[in-house]
């Protein structure tokens, strides 16, 4: 929603240079350089004095570094009440699986009868084969239901009938 350039910005003024930035974005300088040059271009104001030993704001750069803020915070908060808006009436079912053996077959059913369900949304949570009974723990917490292959032995300790 908001034009990346101002996160790029905000990263080059906390770290006072172009290269101190690129590596903590992992992209190289150029581009940097670029972005803020366009930034610079689109707003028609200078935002940095560039030196020898990396860049300074300017007034205008301070005044926009500021706002710039706000407005990435306000970007996150406006698409999060989109996305609650949007799953306003659905139900959503948190699905456990395994990360070594996926829920495919879950997923072939699912496409084939979700236009019947439009109100359900699948959310799949994977959890570590490491730690099934962690995993079988976090029914009703993390997961809603778990799919994936078990070995009943060990689930059967867990489990009172």
């Amino acid at each position: 929603m908001y034009n990346q350039a101002l996160h790029t910005f905000i990263e080059v003024a906390d770290c006072g240079s172009f290269l101190k930035a690129s590596e903590k974005l992992f992209i190289s300088p150029t581009p940097i350089m670029k972005q803020m040059n366009l930034l610079e271009q689109h707003i028609g104001l200078s935002l940095m004095i560039r030196t020898n030993q990396g860049i300074v704001l300017t007034s205008a750069g301070k005044s926009i570094y500021k706002d710039a803020k706000g407005i990435i915070q306000y970007s996150k908060e406006a698409i999060a009440r989109a996305n609650m808006a949007q799953m306003a009436g659905q139900v959503p079912v948190r699905v456990g699986t395994s990360a070594l053996y996926p829920c495919k077959v879950l997923m072939d059913l699912w496409n084939s009868i979700s236009d019947r369900y439009p109100h359900f949304k699948l959310k799949i949570i994977p959890f570590e084969d490491t730690s099934t009974r962690t995993a079988f723990s976090n029914i009703g917490k993390k997961y809603d239901l778990i799919i994936g292959p078990i070995i009943l032995s060990m689930w059967q300790k867990s489990l009172t009938f």
